[in-house]
């Protein structure tokens, strides 16, 4: 399931790289035979009618499917053998700790590849997600959550360009989300990008920027730094920018 490794001190630019990257590479190492086993052994069906779940796509997991399957009928989709769902969870849970922010490894990974400038890329990540995840379903779902959703980007946005908050910062952003879930309660929208807005929570609160690192422009091997890009091209093949909707409602 991956994990956030939060780290004070830093001594090592190399080890701070394996630490980033060795993680979501083995993981991959097992789920992608396994998506290829599973997505073969997934039968092609019509969709039914009547509300159901539908799992998002991303670059990698489609691009498997077209493989093994070819392109799929208007109105059939795969539906997936067991281990072709883990696989699926497998890969979305590598793209969130990929994410090239905070603590996470993918955090850790630009970190030991480009130094300082892992906190502008970070906070780049933090806002993406802010604003997709506040009003994302404002623009799919229903209009009126952009209410609340604004009020959380603007919220955000202010937190970042000021320290004035700076002792109460996240108790305000976490009161800015739950007026946002406590609304579109209210409104009974379904939603299908706040599970991102959770995200942009959690960056926050696991802080932004990242520790330095001692031996900062020390050399990186060209394995290592092939490793490290390798795995945030990784990020781009598995996110899934909306991972689980529910249709036919």
């Amino acid at each position: 399931m991956g994990a956030v490794i939060r780290m004070k001190v830093v001594k090592k630019r190399l080890q701070l790289l394996d630490v980033g990257a060795s993680g979501p590479l083995a993981g991959m190492a097992v789920a992608l035979p396994l998506a290829i086993a599973g997505i073969a052994l997934s039968p092609i069906e019509e969709v039914p009618k009547g509300a159901h779940l539908i799992l998002g796509d991303n670059l990698l997991f489609a691009g498997i499917v077209r493989l093994v399957h070819g392109p799929v009928a208007e109105g059939y989709d795969v539906f997936l053998h067991p281990i072709g769902l883990a696989a699926w969870f497998g890969f979305l849970v590598t793209a969130l700790n990929l994410m090239p922010a905070s603590q996470l490894d993918g955090g850790h990974i630009v970190k030991a590849l480009v130094g300082r400038r892992h906190a502008a890329i970070s906070r780049f990540v933090f806002l993406v997600l802010t604003v997709w995840g506040a009003l994302g379903d404002a623009i799919l779902v229903d209009p009126r959550l952009a209410l609340t959703g604004a009020l959380y980007v603007a919220g955000a946005v202010t937190l970042l360009v000021t320290r004035r908050f700076k002792k109460y910062e996240r108790r305000i952003l976490f009161a800015l989300f739950l007026a946002h879930f406590a609304w579109a309660t209210v409104v009974e929208a379904n939603s299908v990008a706040m599970p991102w807005m959770v995200w942009s929570v959690l960056l926050f609160a696991f802080r932004l920027d990242h520790p330095p690192i001692e031996d900062e422009h020390a050399p990186l091997p060209f394995r290592r730094r092939a490793a490290g890009w390798a795995s945030l091209a990784l990020f781009v093949l598995t996110f899934t920018p909306m991972p689980i909707t529910i249709t036919g409602i």
